[in-house]
């Protein structure tokens, strides 16, 4: 025993000698700043009277990685000096999340959104619902009871069973944040589900972001809110005396459904050497296509697919340079090279 302590000793006074190095300490300040962190951490090796004590950085890097995988985080926690699950999980209980749109997101994104270009700017918004065991529980650093249906801008005396969650996702970007959650009895009611994504389009909207479509499954309160505001919106535009376009494709050279079909005819081969190597049959056959599952629709508005649509539709440059060029891309040729340009 006495020559273990003898050793742990000398590591510690070794890892102290080091980090008072200046020649160490210039190079740290060349790292990254999460790797800086987590060297700085490591020679903090010492353990004071009531255990180590860490800042909210540092459990903020060690949560980001615990949310990752919580297997790897448990090895990763026997060879390096790391916080517990228990002081995370502590520090998470400190979070208040209340049902309803997040207000300290939204203030973030609007930060993010200020250094953004236009076209990363653009986002879905998806939702959907997640089926919950019933329960009550006492929370009482926030003094309620929670397991009631709750909208956020209402409660009812009504155990929920599903949580509802809306989660914004970049369309030039792989960027995605929640930034609404609710608790409902079975489906929501259909007029409160269109009064909450309303309000969500319009406060992520404010935010600088612009919402550009919804995906959703094909649920029957899902249908029918989106062809009530499809509704609602026309008469709007009507009632101004103003034309309303259901189809962006009127106004504008947009990609089609028929591209996505041609997208997968002409994208064959291994899957490694594929453009879009997960989109699928399930993801383009209108028959084929599961109604019930979001993720197919959101698979198909992601960032890969507009990234390989448009590549498929700009012009071969070693084709263009060619004084017979009439104008020729790989999902279809066109006298006019203008109309290679497909808005995504």
């Amino acid at each position: 025993m006495s020559a273990k302590c003898k050793n742990v000793t000398k590591k510690i006074q070794a890892a102290q000698k080091i980090s008072m190095n200046k020649a160490f300490l210039k190079m740290i300040e060349k790292l990254p700043e999460e790797v800086q962190m987590f060297t700085k951490l490591q020679l903090k090796s010492t353990k004071k009277s009531k255990g180590r004590r860490y800042t909210t950085h540092e459990k903020i890097m060690a949560l980001t990685i615990l949310k990752q995988s919580p297997k790897a985080y448990a090895l990763l926690k026997k060879m390096f000096v790391l916080p517990s699950k228990r002081c995370l999980q502590m520090m998470l209980n400190t979070c208040s999340l209340q049902p309803g749109i997040n207000r300290d997101i939204l203030i973030d994104l609007k930060k993010v959104a200020e250094n953004l270009p236009e076209e990363k700017k653009l986002v879905n918004v998806l939702f959907d619902e997640v089926s919950l065991a019933p329960g009550l529980q006492y929370i009482s650093s926030l003094g309620k009871i929670i397991g009631f249906v709750d909208l956020g801008y209402q409660r009812r005396k009504t155990l929920a069973d599903h949580a509802l969650v809306f989660m914004i996702k970049g369309i030039k970007n792989k960027s995605k944040q929640p930034i609404c959650f609710t608790f409902c009895k079975g489906a929501t009611k259909a007029n409160d589900l269109k009064k909450i994504l309303v309000n969500v389009i319009e406060e992520v909207n404010s935010t600088g972001l612009k919402v550009v479509a919804t995906i959703c499954d094909q649920a029957a309160t899902n249908v029918r809110v989106v062809q009530e505001l499809q509704k609602e919106t026309q008469e709007k535009y009507l009632r101004r005396g103003e034309i309303c376009y259901s189809n962006a494709v009127e106004i504008a050279k947009w990609a089609k459904w028929e591209h996505l079909k041609m997208l997968l005819d002409v994208d064959i081969g291994d899957d490694e050497i594929r453009l879009v190597n997960k989109l699928t049959e399930m993801h383009v056959v209108k028959e084929k296509i599961p109604k019930m599952k979001v993720k197919y629709a959101a698979q198909v508005f992601s960032q890969r697919v507009s990234s390989a649509l448009r590549f498929l539709s700009t012009p071969d440059p070693l084709v263009r340079k060619s004084p017979k060029y009439v104008g020729y891309n790989q999902l279809g040729a066109y006298e006019d090279p203008a109309d290679a340009q497909y808005s995504l």
